[in-house]
């Protein structure tokens, strides 16, 4: 599948939950961890997500722009869910985990503009 979308991936040690994409002469490369269960292959198929979806056109932008991130996070792990139907319960748990975080700040964002005014 990342050859089909012209991917190269990276294997890296860590969390089965962690990874990254990145662009490179053109070409999208992936760090993920070496799928050993099932979350680590459902991060790696969030990661392609990004890839399949176009969100490469975001690699230039910061990181963080608050809801539009969000949006593209969601819309990359139900790209993974789609592709990955019998997932198990604990990639599942990390998927809703990992979204959470990004929910978590969105709102901390949110709160403090409120105080400001």
């Amino acid at each position: 599948l990342a050859e089909k979308l012209g991917c190269n991936v990276v294997w890296r040690k860590g969390s089965p939950k962690l990874g990254n994409f990145s662009m490179r002469d053109s070409r999208a490369i992936i760090r993920a961890p070496k799928p050993t269960c099932s979350s680590s292959f459902l991060t790696n198929l969030h990661e392609l997500g990004h890839i399949a979806l176009g969100h490469t056109a975001f690699l230039n932008a910061p990181w963080w722009q608050g809801a539009p991130t969000l949006v593209r996070e969601c819309e990359a792990w139900q790209w993974a869910l789609r592709a990955f139907p019998d997932a198990d319960r604990d990639a599942i748990r990390g998927a809703a985990w990992a979204l959470s975080t990004y929910v978590r700040r969105l709102t901390d964002e949110l709160k403090e503009a409120a105080c400001a005014y």
